[in-house]
């Protein structure tokens, strides 16, 4: 996929703007389910979509294939927009916790295949329950996959940063479960 994107970026950038639209098919699906991991609300998540497309063709030729693929640089711009959108809304980081599909896509991309007990019921709550930086985080982390050098790239930190902040949403995720399951059984 990186040469074919190459090539497409290549044809942008001498002036025919009609094979952006392969960028775009390609890859909105995906830019908005990583934008609909952190803002909960469809329309503004829709919104943010196209002002990173609309970035991401004004500076394309930003682009550097030598520090990832044009996927992370996109999910870099996505995540940069969300960051600044929820900057200027602060009370919508937070996603309801009644909610699974709030976020989007949670129940489809849930790591566990026995999504259905109550611990994995009390995960989901807890990890809904963290801001939407290290909601992200885990997600690109354990929802994904992607090694840490990756979500470095599109979080813009150092991966030993990134892996001293999982440790740390572990243990908070660990101090959640266990105060929704006290909570649970009142």
């Amino acid at each position: 996929m990186q040469k074919e994107d190459a090539h497409i970026i290549e044809k942008v950038l001498g002036g025919d703007v009609k094979p952006f639209g392969l960028l775009l098919g390609r890859y909105a699906g995906g830019v908005r389910r990583f934008i609909g991991r952190m803002v909960a609300n469809a329309e503004d998540a829709e919104e943010l979509t196209q002002n990173v497309f609309l970035k991401a063709y004004r500076h394309l030729a930003t682009f550097d294939a030598g520090k990832g693929a044009f996927g992370a640089w996109l999910n870099r711009i996505a995540y940069h927009e969300a960051i600044d959108f929820l900057r200027t809304k602060p009370s919508m980081e937070m996603l309801p916790m009644d909610d699974g599909q709030a976020d989007g896509d949670w129940e489809t991309e849930f790591p566990f295949e026995d999504a259905g007990s109550e611990r994995v019921e009390l995960l989901r709550k807890a990890v809904l329950a963290l801001p939407a930086q290290d909601r992200m985080l885990v997600h690109m982390y354990y929802t994904d996959g992607l090694p840490l050098r990756d979500i470095a790239y599109v979080l813009d930190r150092q991966p030993d940063y990134l892996a001293t902040r999982l440790q740390r949403i572990r243990k908070r995720l660990y101090t959640t479960i266990k105060r929704l399951e006290q909570h649970e059984t009142k």
